[in-house]
């Protein structure tokens, strides 16, 4: 029989839960009505609630692909602490633009590191999806109005975000709800890489298409952590036939 947990435990769980909805919410909101400290505080406490939440709820050891993941997170928040900067400076998209790549880095050594590693790519009729995402990415870039430098450094982390979400498929496919959230999560990255190129190299997005920007890359990151939660724990779900 499982004992309860301390009420300390609990209240902080839901202090948690209520920071991450709030940083979820509230930068979107600050986004739209164009107040950039809102948005800017909050979009900032998004990774670190992501990261606590893959602490908390790890089950097992924190190995090697813990540590893999957390690495992953902490160039994530790197990335929003400086894409939430008033872009004064072409230079602040490209260092952005950089930590993210390193965050992908992370994401394609945990994927391709494990010891359960097989090759599973093919096994599962969804593996084209990375394929059509670079497709996607390679079309916007290249007809996009962006210099010929900043074409090849979008191109170049298409590369990375195209490399990790196939890894994604190398991983042990597990329990359905581990690989849904896998293949959603990385999924809704690109649909945020997407909008970044678009509102950038493309078109001038309004404040509430902007904001899906936000909306894609927080919930793909979510799923991202919660797939690996999951598969701390790989007796939690049904496996799949």
């Amino acid at each position: 029989m499982i004992s309860p947990q301390p009420a300390s435990i609990k209240v902080f769980y839901g202090f948690l839960g209520i920071t991450y909805a709030s940083a979820f919410i509230l930068s979107i909101v600050g986004s739209i009505i164009d107040k950039w400290i809102i948005y800017f505080i909050f979009k900032a406490l998004f990774m670190p609630c992501v990261s606590l939440y893959a602490h908390l709820f790890w089950i097992g050891q924190r190995s090697r692909r813990y540590k893999l993941l957390q690495f992953a997170f902490l160039f994530a928040w790197i990335g929003d602490v400086i894409l939430g900067l008033p872009r004064v400076h072409p230079i602040i998209l490209k260092l952005g633009g950089a930590s993210f790549l390193c965050q992908h880095v992370f994401y394609i050594w945990l994927n391709i590191s494990e010891k359960t590693m097989q090759s599973n790519l093919f096994k599962t009729p969804f593996w084209g999806f990375p394929t059509v995402a670079y497709v996607l990415l390679f079309s916007l870039i290249y007809w996009s109005k962006a210099s010929l430098m900043n074409k090849f450094l979008c191109l170049l982390y298409a590369v990375f975000l195209a490399s990790s979400f196939y890894t994604c498929f190398f991983r042990e496919i597990g329990s359905k709800r581990r690989y849904w959230a896998c293949v959603l999560g990385f999924g809704f990255f690109v649909i945020s890489d997407m909008l970044i190129i678009i509102e950038q190299y493309i078109t001038i997005l309004s404040p509430v298409e902007s904001s899906m920007i936000l909306l894609t890359y927080y919930i793909g990151q979510t799923l991202i952590c919660h797939s690996h939660i999951l598969e701390s724990n790989p007796t939690s779900e049904l496996q799949l036939a």
